[in-house]
């Protein structure tokens, strides 16, 4: 099984190593791997946030105007462990 660290991840989310650390510490990634100085998360528990914290945008009204969009959205891919690590298309 493969494991991610801190840093990892940062470059995966572009978020700060203490944003990561806070999910971590608040059990967002699942159990984590410690080794007393720091956590590693598991490739399950990569996959299990993402899943979480992933879908479709459901945006009805125009931000600036707050009229309807009258153009047709194409649906959102979901993301996956591949396109984080780079090797989705």
């Amino acid at each position: 099984m493969q494991y991610y660290t801190v840093e990892q991840l940062c470059k995966m989310f572009n978020r700060s190593a203490d944003t990561i650390r806070r999910k971590i510490t608040s059990g967002e990634f699942g159990e984590t791997l410690n080794d007393g100085r720091s956590h590693m998360v598991s490739e399950k528990g990569l996959q299990s946030y993402i899943k979480a914290h992933t879908g479709p945008a459901h945006y009805e009204r125009h931000y600036s105007t707050g009229a309807k969009c009258k153009a047709k959205h194409q649906p959102l891919k979901r993301l996956t462990l591949e396109d984080l690590q780079g090797n989705g298309a």
